[in-house]
């Protein structure tokens, strides 16, 4: 029916009023049209005028920026819903770390305006060199060269689409290299803009803010291992390459100082001292002793312990010492004692063994008939009930059986293989490697 003027003279006129109020679902730039037509009366469908009014949102363009140290939970972020051109209170955020550890924060920048969108952030860094600071998007993507960059129109860091309420988080790592002086600080004032054009235009901002604290904690050994060829020192911190890289800073019981060679790592704190050859006696415990001229980041000198006595574990692969054969029997001794029991690398297992006689020739060992005992105290294999014929020669080569610190033997033809000749049953002829590899006695 409409609505229904008051009677109108010739010429005569009402105002009628049109309020349009958005609530706070529109998006920014979004239209509202009204139209207002004008009928003779209620029962005529022709419209005889019309008028028609569009309302636009303007679009508001606010990031909201924010921020918390990373092992805050989410609700830390600070300051939700307040927007600072020049940081200050709880969107400032600070930490005090020791030489050798990493800052982290992170920032949230949020599209609390109304139109989705992407936002424009710049950093800027000031304080004492040699801080490694490092920015990183939601994505883990390195950002660290956009978002430091102030060229107008190029520079700055583009965040991704933030639709309205939604935010986007960046990671700020700020780490001391070993020139930054004990006491001093950085800081990183992130600023969010609507985009790279105008840098002079701050729509919202947060700092974060890491000084280095005075360290006057000694480096110690923390703990360390040895086998036949190496030892391991591993250390409480972090400490300087320059000192824990030098062999002659190391003091091996009964090993000369200029014997082998150090190489830190800096990623498990830990130097290794590698020997060309076994040099350390399995069960022995020497003493390491480090030098007070290994020092941390900050040059505490080593403090107590700066020692330890490591059991050398046995990591030298065993060796065939001799062999010997007769008609019925086969033994081969080893070097060392052997891994025992059913696993194919234990010395009584068939697996692993070839024998030939003469030379060229296998013999089968796989059947029934033939069977190996482990004499432990002579660290001997005996193979019986093998047929062989007195005055052929004979060679036996072992693959894959292991010593009883599981150290493997050594398959290059020398160490892994005796070859002699077979004696007459019950006068076995024992032989033995000379320095000639290929030659036995």
């Amino acid at each position: 029916t409409g609505y229904t003027t008051g009677s109108l003279a010739p010429n005569g006129e009402e105002l009628i009023t049109l309020e349009v109020t958005p609530n706070d679902t529109p998006d920014g730039n979004s239209s509202k049209d009204v139209t207002v037509e004008v009928y003779r009366d209620g029962t005529d469908p022709t419209v005889d005028d019309s008028v028609k009014a569009t309302t636009t949102v303007n679009e508001a363009i606010q990031p909201d920026a924010l921020i918390k140290r990373n092992s805050e939970a989410d609700p830390a972020y600070a300051i939700d819903g307040a927007y600072q051109t020049t940081p200050s209170g709880d969107q400032i955020e600070s930490q005090s770390i020791e030489a050798g550890s990493t800052a982290t924060y992170q920032i949230k920048i949020a599209n609390d305006g109304n139109k989705t969108r992407t936002f424009s952030v710049l950093v800027t860094e000031t304080g004492e060199f040699g801080w490694v600071i490092t920015y990183k998007d939601s994505g883990d993507t390195d950002i660290t060269s956009e978002i430091t960059d102030n060229t107008p129109t190029t520079g700055g860091y583009t965040t991704g689409v933030i639709a309205r309420g939604a935010s986007e988080i960046i990671t700020v790592t700020m780490t001391p290299d070993g020139t930054v002086v004990q006491g001093t600080s950085t800081s990183a004032t992130l600023e969010a803009h609507e985009d790279n054009t105008d840098f002079a235009t701050v729509l919202d901002s947060v700092q974060a803010t890491t000084s280095l604290v005075a360290d006057t904690t000694a480096p110690t050994v923390a703990g360390c291992t040895a086998n036949n060829t190496q030892v391991t020192v591993t250390f409480s911190e972090a400490v300087r390459e320059s000192g824990a890289d030098l062999r002659g800073n190391y003091t091996i019981a009964g090993v000369a100082s200029d014997v082998g060679t150090s190489n830190y790592d800096p990623n498990t704190l830990t130097t290794t001292i590698t020997f060309a050859e076994p040099t350390l006696t399995t069960g022995d415990t020497p003493t390491v002793t480090v030098s007070t001229n290994v020092k941390d980041i900050v040059g505490n000198a080593m403090g107590t312990p700066n020692s330890c006595n490591p059991t050398v574990a046995d990591s030298t692969p065993p060796t065939i010492a001799s062999c010997s054969a007769d008609p019925s029997a086969l033994e081969v001794t080893f070097d060392e004692g052997m891994l025992t029991g059913t696993d194919a690398a234990a010395a009584t297992n068939k697996t692993g063994y070839t024998v030939e006689s003469p030379i060229g020739t296998p013999v089968n060992i796989s059947g029934g008939g033939v069977t190996l005992t482990y004499d432990g105290a002579a660290n001997k294999v005996i193979f019986t009930g093998i047929s062989l014929t007195s005055g052929n020669t004979f060679k036996i080569a072992v693959a894959g059986k292991k010593d009883a610190s599981n150290n493997a033997i050594t398959e290059n033809g020398v160490d892994n293989v005796c070859s002699g000749t077979v004696s007459l049953a019950g006068q076995p002829d024992l032989l033995i490697k000379t320095p000639d590899p290929d030659t036995y006695q």
